[in-house]
């Protein structure tokens, strides 16, 4: 049997996935300590933007991939919007 080495490196959450666990999770957490006029779905998408473009500039940095990583990042933070709908939002049908 292998051993896990690694719980998550950064090319994993550079992934679609791990960029919506982690936004998800993170969003949990943190989502009651800001501001009540600031846009959840807005902080969402600007989380998205730095851990896209952040991983992306230390993995591999060039101009295609951090325009790839920008368009990534709009689809990892509608992910992560449907995914806290269909997880915890108690207020709606499903």
């Amino acid at each position: 049997m292998e051993e896990i080495q690694d719980f998550a490196s950064l090319s994993q959450l550079g992934t679609t996935l791990g960029t919506v666990t982690l936004v998800t999770l993170i969003t949990q957490y943190i989502k009651s300590e800001l501001p009540e006029k600031f846009s959840i779905r807005l902080f969402v998408l600007l989380l998205c933007l730095i851990i896209q473009i952040g991983i992306t500039a230390l993995v591999e940095p060039s101009v295609p991939n951090i325009i790839v990583a920008i368009a990534n990042s709009f689809v990892c933070a509608t992910s992560a919007m449907g995914a806290y709908e269909v997880s915890f939002n108690k207020h709606g049908r499903g």
